[in-house]
């Protein structure tokens, strides 16, 4: 146990002086927030991947969307996490968006970070179905009991929740 939290703290450490050099625009909370999460995944930043993933998401979104941005560098991150195809996840992400703006939500950086759950957990699921008020409740609901928490906070809350409703899910139906 020991040496497993030793080797956690020191990649914690060697990846957040990494993301501190080589995203040093993204700033200081945005590095840290890099740095857990790929030491979660037990992992370095793969930070080439990470900036295509960037480039391809300014290419194929307006300036003035809400993948710009901090959400930009976050949702870079969190795509760099996954093994496969970045841009069909990425293509996946505009489409669950366009499907709920259509049933109404609201455009900003929640709805993306919504998306890219939604992307992630909900593949092979109908987007129309998976994309409803009603389903993605908890998500919105859980920004009331922390209004005054910071924004990076509550990605990581959310990012729980659906983590812990997938694995939920997995163990009660074996069609996931």
């Amino acid at each position: 146990m020991e040496k497993l939290l030793k080797d956690r703290i020191n990649l914690t450490i060697e990846n957040y002086r990494n993301a501190k050099e080589d995203l040093r625009n993204d700033g200081d909370l945005i590095n840290h927030f890099a740095s857990l999460v790929f030491t979660h995944y037990e992992k370095e930043i793969p930070f080439e991947k990470v900036k295509e993933i960037r480039k391809y998401i300014k290419a194929t979104s307006s300036r003035v969307s809400p993948f710009r941005g901090d959400m930009l560098y976050i949702l870079s991150l969190l795509i760099a996490i996954e093994e496969g195809n970045e841009n069909k996840i990425i293509d996946d992400i505009y489409e669950i968006m366009d499907v709920l703006k259509f049933q109404g939500f609201n455009e900003c950086d929640y709805l993306v970070l919504t998306s890219f759950v939604i992307a992630k957990y909900g593949h092979n699921k109908d987007k129309n179905k998976t994309c409803t008020k009603s389903f993605l409740s908890l998500l919105t609901n859980k920004r009331a009991f922390f209004p005054n928490a910071p924004f990076l906070i509550y990605i990581l809350f959310s990012l729980l929740i659906a983590n812990v409703k997938y694995l939920i899910a997995s163990l009660t139906s074996p069609n996931l």
